[in-house]
């Protein structure tokens, strides 16, 4: 019982100094994709960025997606209104707007826009860099 005791003790001692072995992970952008705006029916909004997600999850083909260029993260919700008005603004977010995206987001970039259902269902986004507040890909 002693020697298994100590066996032990010395693989958990050997563990913990390891850790200090291993190298840091280094920092990934954080991508938070907000729930898109539908007229018609919110919650279509809501499947499209799940569906938005699970895609840039999914590629690992890609190295682009296979999450050491990003993580992504669960952003709170921001009153319909208010996103609304900065999904459709052409002007830069500023002051309380850009106070209350940034602090939703809790990243660096976020991924915004809404879905057209002239025709056929159409998806329009932005992608915005958070430090700079400039889109840095729209479509």
């Amino acid at each position: 019982m002693k020697y298994s005791l100590s066996i032990l003790l010395l693989v958990f001692s050997s563990a913990v100094q390891c850790e200090d072995v291993l190298p840091q992970r280094e920092a990934v952008p954080r991508l938070a994709v907000f729930p898109l705006l539908s007229e018609k029916d919110p919650d279509y909004g809501v499947f499209m960025a799940d569906r938005l997600v699970d895609e840039l999850m999914r590629h690992r083909d890609i190295p682009a997606y296979q999450g050491r260029w990003f993580e992504l993260v669960e952003p709170d919700t921001i009153p319909r209104i208010k996103m609304k008005w900065m999904v459709e603004t052409k002007q830069a977010l500023k002051d309380y707007d850009l106070f209350l995206l940034k602090t939703a987001a809790r990243a660096d970039w976020a991924l915004i826009g809404f879905v057209s259902d002239a025709g056929t269902r159409t998806l329009h986004l932005r992608l915005l860099d958070l430090d700079t507040v400039e889109p840095v890909w729209m479509g």
